[in-house]
């Protein structure tokens, strides 16, 4: 499961967010656009651990979950990503 979990991020957001490699059970990413995906995720109810201190602003920490939740995390990470690459294409026009 923690596999899936890293490949989740990698193959969905892994070109616009840097994914801390690991050998762990979780998932820690960085960027402004971590962040922005980690409150997308929080407001679909999963909690990913948002930081609160202003030096890990931009960090986002995801752990393990079941097989069903990752099906679900996966459609989330998706959903965010289309509406990310629509408001880029956006802001270009």
């Amino acid at each position: 499961l923690a596999q899936r979990l890293k490949d989740i991020f990698n193959d969905n957001v892994g070109d616009v967010i840097y994914i801390f490699p690991s050998a762990t059970n979780f998932v820690l990413t960085k960027g402004a656009l971590a962040h922005s995906l980690g409150q997308y995720i929080a407001g679909k109810g999963f909690q990913p651990r948002i930081y609160d201190e202003p030096e890990m602003s931009e960090y986002v920490r995801y752990s393990i979950a079941t097989d069903e939740q990752l099906d679900e995390l996966t459609q989330i990470v998706q959903d965010w990503r289309k509406q990310y690459e629509i408001s880029k294409n956006a802001s270009y026009s």
